[in-house]
């Protein structure tokens, strides 16, 4: 009887974990990556309308700002796929070309994202910290060097991506992945 009920409890515990999985992927993540498409989509199409059509004199600042929101707004594009795909359980229908292009974008600018996070955090720094020492480093030809610099860093560190992400079919169901078969 002890034996019996230590063993129902560990099941019991192993069905609430595969619950608690099922729930994650199949309600948490497609309503959280829809209130984040939902809100980054609006925001950042609202941000690069303001810096497009009411900036006359773009800085450093708006420069990488501008940047950032780009690299946020194509990070939001590539959502409604894996949205679509977590809500169906990891059914991928869409094919081979789109899981490996919604990857490769998805992953890039979520790097260029937090690269240009970053160096606005270090251009505020030194703009803060050291205002005058600074300003040979703060000029708009630095600032469009360092985010082509980042989109260029961003795609070749992602580049596998276009090679290994694919489809396959696990459990009569065809599911994308990023970078290795989990299947064999």
């Amino acid at each position: 009887p002890q034996y019996v009920n230590s063993l129902y409890s560990s099941l019991c515990s192993c069905r609430q974990v595969v619950s608690l999985a099922n729930y994650y992927q199949r309600i948490f993540l497609p309503v959280s990556y829809s209130l984040v498409f939902l809100l980054g989509l609006s925001l950042n199409g609202a941000l690069l309308w303001c810096v497009c059509c009411r900036t006359r004199r773009w800085s450093s600042t708006v420069i990488y700002m501008t940047n950032l929101a780009v690299a946020d707004l194509l990070y939001v594009l590539a959502l409604p796929p894996l949205i679509i795909s977590s809500a169906m359980g990891e059914l991928w229908p869409f094919g081979n070309i789109l899981c490996k292009s919604v990857r490769f974008f998805f992953f890039v600018n979520l790097h260029c994202s937090m690269m240009f996070s970053h160096g606005v955090s270090v251009h505020r720094f030194l703009g803060v910290c050291f205002p005058i020492a600074a300003v040979h480093l703060r000029t708009k030809k630095r600032a469009l060097l360092a985010s082509g610099a980042v989109w260029i860093l961003a795609t070749a560190e992602i580049l596998p991506t276009l090679v290994f992400a694919q489809t396959a079919e696990i459990n009569n169901m065809t599911v994308c992945f990023e970078m290795t078969n989990p299947g064999t």
